[in-house]
């Protein structure tokens, strides 16, 4: 959510949260050097890579005391962080992230080259569910292929290649296959698309808002120009916020305007699902990044994005690995 007292208290957020200690053994000042000698092909420090990766695009690189004490491992109140100071990815890398049962998902605008495009949104997205999914899990039961639904609260300027593009590198079923940057120059065809089997897009109507605790103001975190989300090619995906049963909602959640961002892809047995997203990206070009040549006739490839964005994705691979299983 956005630091307002509306968002927080009316609209329909999601979080995640997790308690992380303090690294063992090394604290303090020497943390500062030791910080710089942690390797980015170190699995556990992935998650630990990923988020100082986006603090640091911010530029703010300020060092300061941070007086708020350190809870240590087993809850130990009493270690605290020693008197120097520490910017904030300086401090971010103090603790321990071994143990996150999720991967961060980041959106950082920019062109970025193929030494990094794999870092950040829909293609970093993509890498978390090859890594948690091997290529065998793509043979699915014929007319069992689950669609990936995404619930978002904005919808930017959409096209069916995008789209088409998207699904197929999020899509467990595809992902493996799936070539975002390599088939960037092969010709698309419409006639071959599928989505409204495929993809579905949660979104609240005009009736859901005006009946929500807000009433009409609250669509105005609702946002989607009215020619971009009257695409023909958009209506067959569109599927309600609310259900139309009010006993499936007695906590009464689809009367808050979702500013959640979620995308799931249910199991091909609807019984469960297999991975889930839960971050700040709405549906949209510019927060997941696109594809493109890096200049007007050239051969090299980037991945243009242009929001800050950052979510989490979560799997049982990733609680699996979490547990150590």
């Amino acid at each position: 959510s956005n630091l307002l007292e509306g968002d927080n208290q009316l609209k329909a957020n999601g979080v995640y949260a997790q308690n992380f200690p303090l690294k063992e053994q090394t604290q303090g000042r020497a943390m500062q050097n030791d910080y710089k000698r942690m390797k980015s092909d170190d699995a556990s420090c992935l998650f630990e890579d990923d988020l100082c990766r986006y603090v640091k695009s911010y530029g703010y690189t300020k060092r300061q005391r941070w007086t708020c004490p350190a809870v240590g491992v087993q809850g130990d109140s009493s270690r605290t962080l020693s008197n120097g100071e520490f910017s904030l990815a300086e401090l971010i890398r103090l603790y321990d992230y071994s143990s996150a049962y999720a991967v961060l998902i980041p959106s950082v605008p920019g062109r970025h080259k193929s030494d990094t495009y794999h870092n950040f949104g829909y293609l970093k997205l993509r890498k978390a569910i090859m890594d948690s999914f091997p290529a065998a899990r793509q043979a699915v039961g014929k007319g069992k292929k689950p669609p990936v639904m995404c619930q978002v609260s904005s919808l930017g300027k959409l096209n069916t290649k995008w789209l088409s593009k998207f699904h197929e590198a999020i899509d467990y079923t595809t992902t493996h296959s799936a070539r975002p940057v390599e088939d960037y120059h092969a010709k698309f065809s419409k006639k071959n698309v599928v989505l409204e089997r495929n993809l579905r897009i949660v979104w609240p109507t005009v009736e859901e808002i005006r009946n929500s605790v807000e009433g009409h103001r609250g669509g105005g975190s609702v946002m989607g120009e009215a020619k971009k989300v009257q695409d023909k090619f958009l209506q067959p995906l569109y599927h309600r916020w609310s259900s139309r049963n009010n006993a499936d909602d007695p906590l009464q959640t689809a009367r808050h305007v979702p500013h959640i961002k979620t995308l799931v892809q249910p199991s091909s047995n609807r019984s469960s699902i297999e991975w889930l997203y839960l971050g700040s990206h709405n549906l949209s070009i510019a927060a997941w990044g696109q594809v493109q040549a890096r200049y007007a006739g050239s051969d090299e490839l980037i991945l243009r994005i242009a929001h800050w964005e950052l979510g989490v994705f979560i799997s049982p691979a990733t609680l699996a690995k979490a547990r150590g299983d």
